[in-house]
């Protein structure tokens, strides 16, 4: 049985949830890849894995204007498309089901120096932050406060159902209307709507494979 038909028949732990992605969690994905370097390049790319009708669709919601390089925009596609708007979807059905749930966009990039540079905000970025799981003399201050800070989260979180409190940033709980999240980064803020548009194309596109 897929997650949301779970959902549907009511069949999930009855339990508060945390979920969330890194902001280009597709650059993993993509670092042994030759870098598309063109539109044209771009626009294959999708037609090879969404087809010719979706292409036209996604290359319009993902213009490459809008990114540093096209192979910016395709790690983007990745990201919503496998990870980000996925979540997104997943914590609406949390939140309709009744359940507390928080969300998070981890904004911030690996620890580790060559890392850092190599792979950004990637997939698996976030997790020397939860886990403090630091190389000894290659973590700044920054880095170390943001780990303190995720990790007095979590472990709240784990106690209560509630990762709120002492002077922390306010946490909210998720809300479909509002699509918000915790950006957690160096000065951690609540994001709203975040990649709606974006995101409700995706929506759209999951519900198509169940058809």
């Amino acid at each position: 049985m897929m997650p949301r038909e779970f959902f549907a028949a009511g069949g999930v732990a009855n339990v508060p949830y945390i979920v969330g992605t890194n902001t280009e969690e597709g650059a993993l994905r993509h670092l042994l890849a030759i870098p598309v370097q063109t539109e044209q390049e771009f626009r294959d790319a999708l037609e090879r894995a969404f087809g010719a009708d979706d292409t036209t669709e996604l290359a319009a919601l993902y213009p490459i204007s809008e990114f540093p390089t096209p192979n910016d925009a395709l790690i983007r596609v990745t990201t919503d498309w496998r990870y980000a708007c996925a979540v997104q979807d997943f914590a609406e059905r949390i939140a309709d089901a009744g359940l507390p749930v928080y969300a998070y966009n981890f904004d911030y990039p690996w620890a580790e120096p060559a890392l850092r540079d190599l792979l950004g905000k990637s997939h698996g970025a976030e997790l020397n932050y939860v886990f403090g799981s630091f190389i000894d003399g290659m973590v700044d201050v920054e880095s170390r406060a943001l780990s303190d800070l995720v990790q007095r989260y979590w472990t709240r979180f784990a106690n209560s159902g509630d990762p709120n409190g002492d002077t922390d940033p306010s946490w909210p709980l998720f809300d479909p209307t509002l699509g918000n999240r915790l950006n957690l980064n160096a000065n951690p803020s609540v994001v709203e709507s975040f990649r709606q548009e974006r995101c409700n194309w995706w929506k759209g596109y999951y519900t198509s494979l169940f058809e």
